[in-house]
């Protein structure tokens, strides 16, 4: 059984993301598509990937260290851009 594409009926996986301005409280309860979309966006503005498969690698790693981050009550008042920048410099291959 093939695993389905990770795509949305709007358009293609990367497209819609909503979570820029966000805090960790609404990242955590959004959609892992918006998560997904978000994500791209910044890996791509970030020059962190040059090639598609890069993209999407890169926007996981950076998408499952928010979701960590966003699970501590303390922090769910930060905003998903800061703590973003962080996470992709941490996982960024060196």
């Amino acid at each position: 059984m093939a695993a389905a594409p990770l795509t949305h009926a709007a358009g293609e996986w990367y497209e819609g993301g909503t979570l820029h301005s966000a805090t960790l409280k609404q990242w955590a309860s959004a959609t892992t598509q918006n998560k997904m979309a978000t994500m791209a966006d910044m890996v791509v503005a970030a020059k962190l990937a040059k090639r598609p498969m890069e993209v999407v690698e890169q926007s996981v790693r950076a998408a499952s260290c928010i979701d960590e981050v966003a699970s501590e009550k303390a922090a769910q008042g930060q905003e998903v851009a800061t703590v973003a920048a962080m996470c992709m410099m941490n996982g960024k291959k060196g």
